[in-house]
């Protein structure tokens, strides 16, 4: 760096007062500080949401320190910008003086750099003590995987019970039927099966199912048709329409010896 060796003497040394660096430095060095800030903005708000160990937050760190060497390079140029404009006025100074300052100018940009460099080391010591968030996403996720394979777990050992039942009550019917002598008439022939075409009732269930709606039927059409008729069969169907004037009597019938 030429600011140790104007320092060591290795170099001539000149006045290093308030002299400008060149506007090219300047800039570089203000772009390097705003990608350092927009770098470390990035990696902040992906740790917010992501694990220290997702591809995002690696490749967000790798660019922090991308940005940081950026920085540092920016400022030793600006550095060096200062020294050689002032070398260039000309002002030569006393050697002992000029170290002096060259070492106050040197300790204020190791300062400035150790500040900067504070952020970064913070956030990692952030990332070796993971947040409460991320360790309960962690437990979250490892109770998920606990819970999928307890799942898994119960779903087998249920399938090996339900066969284990069957094996022993085909077991048991086999025991039974060779204590008993009959082993050989307890074969099942035609295993149980869902059929996939099932046969319809018989022709005799039709018929008395039919019967009985038809009968059901008539008698709901009788029931309408007596309540909705209003012919006259009786003196009170007669009565309804009219008040009666007179009624006459019914004749009697004569014997047959009466003529």
């Amino acid at each position: 760096m030429r600011l140790d060796a104007a320092i060591s003497g290795e170099t001539s040394v000149y006045a290093t007062s308030d002299a400008p660096a060149d506007p090219e430095a300047e800039a570089a060095r203000a772009s390097a500080e705003g990608a350092l800030s927009s770098a470390r903005s990035d990696l902040n708000a992906k740790r917010n949401t992501l694990t220290d160990q997702h591809p995002d937050v690696i490749a967000a760190k790798n660019r922090v320190a991308a940005a940081e060497k950026t920085l540092q390079d920016a400022e030793a140029k600006v550095a060096a910008s200062r020294l050689q404009n002032t070398a260039a006025a000309g002002s030569k100074l006393n050697p002992e003086e000029a170290k002096n300052k060259l070492r106050d100018k040197k300790r204020k940009i190791d300062a400035e750099i150790a500040q900067r460099e504070k952020p970064a080391k913070g956030a990692e010591d952030k990332s070796a003590t993971p947040a409460p968030a991320t360790e309960e996403a962690t437990s979250i996720v490892g109770l998920e995987t606990s819970w999928a394979r307890l799942s898994r777990d119960v779903s087998e050992a249920r399938d090996q019970m339900t066969q284990l039942e069957r094996n022993y009550f085909r077991a048991q019917i086999e025991a039974s039927s060779s204590l008993g002598g009959y082993s050989d008439q307890v074969v099942v022939l035609d295993p149980a099966f869902m059929p996939t075409r099932p046969e319809p009732p018989g022709k005799s269930l039709i018929v008395i199912i039919a019967g009985g709606l038809s009968f059901v039927l008539a008698m709901i059409v009788a029931l309408l048709r007596a309540l909705l008729d209003r012919r006259i069969y009786e003196e009170a169907d007669l009565a309804r329409i009219a008040p009666i004037l007179a009624v006459v009597p019914r004749a009697g019938r004569r014997g047959l010896w009466r003529r």
